[in-house]
């Protein structure tokens, strides 16, 4: 390996080791209360080193916020390329996300726990603009079986996909948010009253999470299907 690409590979692993640690603090303290400082003694760097990557820390996040957005559009791309017909285009939408939700945690809390867009200052950060069209396209692809569904007649011809891409998306990070909060919250410490340890209280966290986003997104689906509608195909 010469000398120019030895260099050019440290630099893009000061550069990924930068971006890893800075997710990592976002995901703690959010934008407002993040520091360069801060991002730069955890990833053990300078502070100058830090700013020949990222002239701030607005640029810093939203260059994370991209890679993340990559990585969902690529697990969204793969389910509906391994799907058959509509139908199982349409429901490897909930199914992608389980699966974002599974390889990805992190990257999965990044995405639901801050509105990087709002709080950005565009005159600060140019990368918001390349940040606004990766959003762009993940809604496109979440999208892209529910208009084909519609052009096909089995959907209702006033339905407005965006609107049901939202409430899969939304309702499925609900359900998911919970499901992470139980996880990592562990055990009750206190004991339910022997009278109150079968209700729902103590079932929360025994039901299947994964079961219920699928779910979802067939009650969502069925109910903007066609009145008459008799069999998706093959």
């Amino acid at each position: 390996m010469g000398i120019q690409e030895r260099k050019q590979r440290e630099r893009e692993q000061r550069r990924t080791a930068i971006i890893n640690t800075a997710m990592r603090i976002f995901l703690k303290k959010g934008l407002a209360d993040t520091t360069m400082e801060e991002i730069a003694a955890k990833a053990e760097y300078s502070k100058a080193t830090l700013y020949l990557y990222f002239k701030n820390k607005e640029e810093l996040l939203s260059v994370t916020i991209i890679l993340v957005l990559k990585q969902f559009i690529a697990v969204l791309e793969e389910h509906q390329s391994r799907a058959g017909n509509l139908e199982k285009r349409i429901k490897s939408i909930g199914e992608a996300y389980l699966d974002f939700y599974d390889r990805f945690p992190g990257h999965f809390k990044l995405l639901n726990s801050m509105n990087p867009i709002e709080d950005f200052d565009f005159s600060k950060n140019e990368g918001c603009l390349e940040l606004i069209a990766m959003n762009r396209q993940v809604w496109e692809v979440v999208c892209r079986p529910i208009v084909e569904a519609i052009r096909s007649g089995i959907l209702e011809s006033d339905t407005d996909p965006l609107e049901i891409g939202v409430m899969l998306w939304t309702g499925s990070t609900g359900i998911l948010n919970l499901h992470s909060h139980l996880k990592h919250s562990g055990p009750h410490r206190v004991e339910l009253p022997e009278e109150h340890r079968n209700s729902e209280l103590s079932r929360i966290s025994q039901l299947d999470y994964h079961k219920m986003v699928l779910h979802l997104g067939d009650a969502v689906i069925s109910s903007v299907r066609k009145t008459g509608f008799r069999g998706w195909g093959r």
